[in-house]
């Protein structure tokens, strides 16, 4: 299915039936999360911007924690006023403590450009859910949370990974990034 442009589908239609209709269901993420990677914030809230770079030898050097969020996201369309328009839904997990988060709609801003780059910010007055990771092994207790007031990453083209970072902690230059990297969890529901 082509996820990202939304014009294509794969399936099979009965004989007599009006139409054609593709809809693009929830793809998920199981992703690592690491401190130090070189990842880091600028601007001021609410224009806060995440910055990686998967070369850096801080990146491949991070004690990685495997599996330790899932990111999910679904494109959605409708009609406004004549006009066909998209958003974003999406939810987390924290796959080691087994906290989920469903931000609504309200809540979050959410922008998936024609580069694949993918920008989610919390909406002020905010906050992700509590997340005690302290009672986790280490190196896991050493991330307070996963669960993100910005979220930034960058899709490959085939739709199977996603390469970024998260800003966790707190709204601001003095929370704490996080670099993240995602392999699709049902490949058959990423982009061909």
């Amino acid at each position: 299915m082509d996820t990202f442009s939304l014009s294509g589908g794969i399936g099979t239609l009965p004989a007599g039936d009006g139409g054609v209709q593709a809809l693009l269901g929830p793809v998920s993420y199981s992703c690592d999360v690491a401190l130090n990677t070189g990842a880091f914030v600028t601007g001021v809230a609410p224009a806060l911007n995440l910055h990686w770079d998967a070369t850096d030898p801080h990146w491949s050097s991070a004690t990685w924690i495997k599996n330790a969020l899932t990111f999910t996201w679904q494109l959605t369309g409708q009609i406004v006023v004549g006009q066909q328009t998209y958003s974003i839904a999406v939810s987390f997990a924290d796959q080691q403590t087994q906290t989920p988060w469903a931000p609504g709609t309200g809540e979050i801003s959410a922008l998936l450009d024609a580069n694949l780059n993918f920008t989610l910010t919390l909406a002020s007055g905010y906050n992700p859910p509590a997340d005690d990771r302290s009672k986790l092994p280490s190196p896991a207790s050493g991330i307070a949370s996963v669960f993100p007031y910005v979220l930034a990453f960058t899709v490959s083209n085939e739709g199977t990974e996603i390469t970024g970072a998260l800003l966790t902690g707190q709204a601001s230059q003095t929370g704490i990034v996080l670099g993240l990297r995602g392999t699709v969890v049902n490949p058959s529901a990423a982009a061909p």
